[in-house]
């Protein structure tokens, strides 16, 4: 017997996963699929498996995770706080632009840029630490703390005696050391390849807009991702990590420290 039903929660490849593992480990199931766009979960079964032993298993799965309602995930979200945040974020951008453009902001802006472009090492400089502190601070911030907390956790209560101020020392260092280092080694090699690239090759004007355009759509759909706006696009909508390497990592979280 194949059986249909929806879980909230899930929005990527890893989603998908964790929540076929939980529901596989149902007696009498044999077979769990989970499509994290459409909110839907199928599994086969001989036997009989009761709403609540479905809902405890999705729900050991992760707290994000849930066994919901209806047919499947709806393209427009119906959640009120959802388009008021969207509609706050839109406000604020289109203050923001105002204010730049009453203020006469975009022309310093194009000195900036003209002085970057014509060589200006020092400028150069100053954008990437102005960068670092700003957009990777953002993007990377959370996962630092996060790898930090957990490993803190994971190693707490281990080492006891003169052994363990050093041992603290490390557990709060080497998460950022590990993180850093590789970020700045993976950043290093990219932009040298970028770099090789650009001096050897020239863009046309066509080249250009069509790459200006695809920035855009990706933007825009990390926006309806980001925002929830829709519920449907923002599963699975934009490109994920193949199976066989979604399935190695999520182990690897899985396992115990």
């Amino acid at each position: 017997m194949t059986r249909e039903v929806v879980v909230e929660g899930m929005t990527c490849r890893a989603c998908e996963i964790r929540v076929e593992r939980a529901v596989g480990r149902l007696a009498g199931v044999d077979a769990v699929s989970a499509d994290a766009r459409s909110g839907l979960v199928r599994f086969t079964t001989a036997g009989d498996v009761s709403r609540e032993d479905l809902a405890a298993a999705i729900a050991a799965a992760g707290e994000d995770y849930r066994l919901g309602t209806g047919s499947r995930r709806p393209w427009v979200s119906r959640d009120r706080a959802v388009w008021r945040d969207l509609a706050l974020a839109v406000g604020a951008v289109a203050a923001l632009a105002l204010v730049v453009q009453l203020t006469g902001a975009t022309s310093l802006a194009d000195r900036v840029g003209g002085a970057a472009t014509s060589g200006s090492l020092l400028v150069v400089a100053l954008l990437g630490v102005a960068a670092g502190f700003s957009t990777c601070m953002a993007l990377v911030g959370g996962l630092v703390l996060a790898f930090s907390a957990r490993s803190a956790a994971a190693t707490a209560g281990r080492v006891a005696g003169p052994a363990a101020s050093t041992e603290a020392t490390w557990r709060r260092w080497s998460p950022h050391i590990a993180f850093n280092g590789g970020r700045v080694l993976g950043f290093a090699a990219l932009g040298a390849l970028t770099g090789l690239v650009g001096s050897t090759v020239t863009l046309s004007g066509g080249v250009l807009a069509v790459a200006m355009l695809a920035v855009a759509v990706v933007m825009t759909l990390l926006g309806i991702q980001l925002s929830g706006a829709s519920p449907r696009l923002s599963a699975g909508l934009l490109p994920t990590l193949p199976d066989v390497l979604s399935a190695r990592l999520q182990r690897a979280a899985d396992r115990p420290a």
